[in-house]
C-alpha cells in the first residue's frame, strides 16, 4: 500500500474529477452528434455511472487504503464545478 499525505491524495482525486469531466465530454459529444433513441441514451448513462464508479472506488482503494475522506469528494466537487457552473 502506498502511504500518500492529504494534499496528494486530494490532488489525486481531483485529477479522478477531471477524468470523470473528460469521459462526461465524451458522451455529451455524442449525445449531440448522432440522434439515439431513449433506450441507447439510458445505456450510455449506465455505461458513464459503471466507469465514474470504478474509478472511484479504484481510486478510493488503491490510492487512500479504502479510506473515505470527505476531501475526496470535495476535490472532485470542485473540479466539476470548476468546469461546468464558473461561466
Amino acid at each position: 500500500m502506498y502511504n500518500f499525505s492529504q494534499e496528494q491524495v486530494f490532488i489525486f482525486f481531483f485529477i479522478i474529477g477531471i477524468i470523470i469531466g473528460i469521459i462526461f465530454d465524451i458522451f455529451k459529444v455524442l449525445r449531440k452528434s448522432f440522434k439515439t433513441p431513449d433506450i441507447i441514451t439510458f445505456i450510455e448513462d449506465l455505461i458513464f455511472i459503471v466507469l465514474s464508479g470504478i474509478l472511484l472506488i479504484f481510486g478510493i482503494l488503491k490510492l487512500n487504503g479504502g479510506e473515505i475522506r470527505f476531501f475526496l469528494f470535495l476535490g472532485i466537487f470542485f473540479r466539476n464545478y470548476y468546469i461546468y457552473f464558473d461561466n
